[in-house]
């Protein structure tokens, strides 16, 4: 299967448990390999947006992705915290 960037971008993004986690806002290519290397998905709930800025997803961590969604395995999310937040605390 064939998808473009302009469907890739804002794909939903759930766990193998169901839990949606958001949303692809970018991704990274290894131009050595042509290949898709990470995922930066933006979260979902509001309160994770207060709290962390985006997750991380590493192509190993993709379980699939269709037209309607992008699968990824449970527990293995890597985030970057808002930076508002770390100075905070």
């Amino acid at each position: 299967m064939v998808i473009t960037a302009n469907k890739l971008l804002g794909l939903l993004v759930k766990d193998k448990s169901g839990r949606i986690l958001g949303t692809i806002k970018d991704f990274e290519v290894d131009l050595d390999n042509t290949q898709i290397i990470r995922y930066i998905i933006s979260p979902s709930k509001l309160v994770e947006k207060i709290l962390v800025t985006e997750l991380i997803i590493d192509q190993s961590q993709v379980v699939e992705i269709t037209e309607e969604m992008m699968l990824v395995e449970s527990g293995l999310v890597n985030s970057q915290v808002n930076p508002k937040e770390a100075i905070a605390n």
